[in-house]
């Protein structure tokens, strides 16, 4: 002791101390959590229990163990064959918010809903955005780096959303306007969205 201050050098290790190691690794008990025991001095995990929180309740889903994986009841997983799936067949059923089975896809439009209107430039650049018409069908085609970027986005959303493509421009082919002008139809609620080379500025935010 040196003044009021305790110092390292003074404290030394307790001569029970490996007795009481190895007293509490031999102890085995089930508690709360499952049982208690270690294994290669390490705390042995028996298991989770896999709860569907429902309000203020729950309902058991199934249970993992490290010897099973994932199984939906502990009575069954002794001696089977590790499957680690997370299939249904293999689970409780999952009880999603608005009390259904369904597995929620998140947020997608109606298939029988309104397409999103996608505004796009005419007489720019056509590497970007090219806009032409089936000579057949007269149906409006546009292609494009831009709209190839767009489709690839759209494809990998997990859910659908339905569009067209709207040419910002008159039955001859010829431009409605400059990007502002073209911009300007989103903030007008004409178009959902642009898909462009268009650029982000100030005045267009």
């Amino acid at each position: 002791m040196e003044g009021t201050y305790l110092t390292w050098k003074h404290f030394s290790v307790s001569e029970y101390g490996p007795n009481l190691i190895r007293s509490l690794s031999g102890i085995q008990f089930k508690g709360l959590a499952g049982d208690y025991h270690f294994v290669d001095g390490q705390l042995h995990v028996s298991g989770f229990e896999i709860v569907n929180v429902i309000g203020t309740g729950g309902l058991v889903v199934g249970f993992w163990t490290r010897e099973n994986g994932l199984v939906r009841d502990l009575s069954t997983s002794s001696g089977t064959t590790p499957t680690f799936s997370t299939w249904k067949d293999h689970l409780n059923p999952v009880v999603w918010p608005g009390i259904t089975n369904a597995v929620p896809r998140g947020w997608e439009i109606p298939t029988n809903g309104k397409k999103l209107q996608i505004g796009v430039p005419v007489g720019t650049f056509p590497q970007f955005v090219k806009v032409t018409k089936d000579p057949i069908t007269h149906e409006t085609i546009v292609t494009g780096f831009c709209i190839d970027f767009f489709e690839a986005v759209i494809q990998a959303l997990p859910y659908d959303v339905s569009h067209r493509f709207i040419p910002f421009g008159d039955h001859d082919g010829k431009s409605s306007g400059n990007y502002n002008d073209l911009l300007y139809q989103v903030y007008l609620g004409i178009y959902d969205a642009v898909v462009g080379d268009t650029t982000i500025l100030a005045n267009r935010s």
